[in-house]
């Protein structure tokens, strides 16, 4: 049986990674047709407004490398050349909820 701090966790969870992957789809729409749309994890952290102050040292973008971690074993992110980006079928998908 799922609790309720299961659901909430998982809830938070699911929204984050949503902010995450509507960022990196409105990143990759401003770039030219074939041109590299990627965007590092302290960027994405600044703009979604996940990243604060640092309470621990060097653990700024824990939290929005956490999550792109999952989106990556999900199959939705990529991780190339230090940067992230939508995979080519997350891409084919969320442009398709638009039309």
């Amino acid at each position: 049986m799922t609790t309720i701090i299961e659901q909430l966790a998982w809830q938070g969870v699911t929204l984050l990674s949503e902010a995450v992957l509507s960022l990196l789809f409105q990143e990759n729409e401003k770039v030219a047709p074939g041109e590299f749309a990627g965007i590092g994890a302290a960027e994405i952290g600044t703009r979604t407004c996940v990243w604060r102050k640092p309470a621990v040292v060097n653990m700024n973008d824990a939290i929005v490398t956490g999550l792109l971690n999952r989106l990556y074993v999900e199959g939705k992110v990529e991780h190339v050349a230090s940067k992230w980006r939508l995979t080519e079928a997350e891409l084919k998908y969320r442009r398709c909820r638009l039309e």
